[in-house]
């Protein structure tokens, strides 16, 4: 499957197709059984930071990959689903892990989406950014 590149368009149809991919089921049917509430978005990568750079400076090879899951699940996150949040956030982190990042910046990294992620922030990349 073709992933997206960073200033690629997602739209729902996209979406659907990379959580199936994924194998994230619930959030896919999430989206198709709403697709009217949703907006397209454009992939940034992890957003406030240069993908390719942080990759190599840290052996993160995956990084995209991983910024891209995080973003499926904070695009199309359910208004204040507080535990749908922490456990998007959580994976992220265990990504990272398993791509081999060094704990103290994969740690850093999680805090970093728990402060600036939150919904109430309405950044271009907070909790449920996709919603209309």
């Amino acid at each position: 499957m073709p992933f997206p590149k960073i200033g690629d368009t997602i739209d729902t149809e996209k979406a659907i197709e990379l959580c199936e991919f994924f194998r994230f089921g619930e959030l896919a049917e999430y989206i198709e059984n709403n697709q009217g509430c949703f907006k397209p978005w454009v992939f940034d990568g992890a957003s406030m930071i240069p993908d390719d750079i942080f990759a190599e400076v840290f052996s993160v090879p995956n990084f995209t990959k991983i910024a891209l899951k995080h973003d499926l699940h904070y695009a199309y996150g359910k208004q204040g689903d507080l535990k749908g949040r922490l456990l998007a956030d959580l994976r992220f982190y265990s990504d990272l892990i398993i791509d081999d990042c060094p704990p103290e910046l994969a740690h850093t990294m999680f805090l970093a989406v728990r402060v600036a992620g939150c919904e109430e922030a309405k950044f271009p990349f907070s909790w449920g950014f996709a919603r209309k």
